[in-house]
């Protein structure tokens, strides 16, 4: 366990880096770290079932192969103009606070499925490229958003919301979906938005 503030900031891991079911009771300040440990699970940087109980900052961050499967994130998250370069999951990790990813990009899959989100989270301006087969380049399958959830000027190739279910307003106005579109039972309480989206394929919005 990490009782007070860790600092990474500027690190570089250059192999595998396992922080598996870690605790970090202060904050975390990455920005700028470097997780290059390659592109297979064993080289993978993992934070699997670590809990974070204070803010956590990954600002510019560069990730290889990650996995957040199942994380706790008590404070603030910010992933901002953070870039993941492979594989990245974080499915079933818990935010209960605000989640960050402003401007983030993923050049491989990004799996948030069934993570819950208990405060406001937006992914604005951020870049879903996905890997070598257009299938769940972005998956957010089951994932439950307490508050509002801003998508706003994003841009997908396969982008996968089925059964999502947000509890406040959701909103992709000028994003771009340039892969099939899937929001096959999707519940939203508020307002949802999609002024100005373009769909250049299939999108699914069936019960």
């Amino acid at each position: 366990a990490f009782g007070d503030r860790l600092v990474l900031a500027g690190a570089t891991f250059e192999r595998a880096a396992a922080f598996d079911e870690a605790v970090f009771s202060g904050p975390v300040e990455a920005s700028g770290v470097a997780f290059s440990g390659g592109n297979t699970v064993d080289d993978a940087v993992s934070f699997a079932d670590a809990t974070f109980e204070d803010r956590v900052d990954f600002h510019r961050a560069w990730v290889a192969t990650a996995t957040f499967a199942n994380a706790a994130f008590e404070g603030v998250v910010a992933f901002r103009e953070a870039w993941f370069d492979d594989t990245t999951t974080f499915e079933g990790a818990a935010f209960r606070d605000r989640a960050v990813f402003l401007r983030s990009r993923f050049d491989h899959d990004a799996c948030f499925a069934d993570a819950t989100f208990a405060a406001p989270t937006t992914f604005r301006g951020s870049e879903f490229h996905g890997g070598e087969h257009a299938v769940d380049d972005a998956d957010f399958q089951g994932a439950t958003f307490a508050a509002t959830a801003d998508f706003k000027r994003v841009e997908f190739r396969y982008a996968r919301f089925d059964g999502v279910h947000v509890a406040a307003d959701l909103g992709f106005a000028e994003s771009v979906f340039t892969g099939t579109a899937r929001f096959e039972g999707v519940a939203v309480d508020g307002e949802t938005t999609f002024s100005g989206a373009v769909f250049e394929q299939e999108a699914l919005f069936a019960a």
